[in-house]
């Protein structure tokens, strides 16, 4: 009797049944090609920025100020003081976020007087003349009985817009 089960066989190779742990050659083609891509993409929206020229600057600035003096003018002719005061408020700070690119026009007036770099352009006292103008103003918007009247609180807008716009940082 012949028995089978004796005999020393040969190995089975176990190489056709291991699975490849990684990735074919396209699928790392592909993936190469989207990280670059994204870089790209990235590096542009970066450099995208709406750089604006000087010449282009000025119109913008003068636009802006026409604007905030429309605004300002509309200010004085409202009859409860604390609209004024919000009015000239927003004019005056949507100049500096047009002109500046500040971010005064979404921050509290305590986190803009925080703020050192808020005002870097323009000249010491220019700086001063709009902390005490937002001071001023935050007064008279927050006070508990503010009294004043609103075409002088749009008088002082109009001066203290018409400063920064003569002392337009470059």
């Amino acid at each position: 009797m012949d028995s089978d089960s004796l005999q020393l066989r040969e190995l089975v190779p176990a190489e056709p049944f291991i699975q490849s742990t990684g990735w074919p050659w396209w699928a790392w083609l592909v993936v190469a090609v989207f990280v670059i891509g994204l870089i790209l993409l990235i590096f542009a929206a970066f450099r995208r920025k709406d750089s604006i020229t000087p010449p282009e600057l000025g119109l913008v600035a003068d636009r802006a100020y026409k604007i905030a003096m429309d605004h300002l003018k509309q200010a004085g002719d409202r009859t409860v003081i604390q609209e004024a005061a919000t009015a000239c408020s927003a004019a005056i700070r949507h100049y500096l976020a047009t002109v500046t690119g500040d971010r005064s026009l979404f921050e509290t007036h305590e986190e803009f007087l925080a703020r050192h770099e808020a005002l870097n352009g323009y000249p010491v006292e220019v700086r001063n003349e709009v902390s005490n103008g937002f001071s001023k103003l935050a007064q008279l918007k927050y006070g508990k009985s503010p009294s004043g009247d609103s075409t002088e609180v749009a008088n002082d807008g109009r001066n203290l817009l018409q400063q920064l716009h003569q002392h337009r940082p470059a």
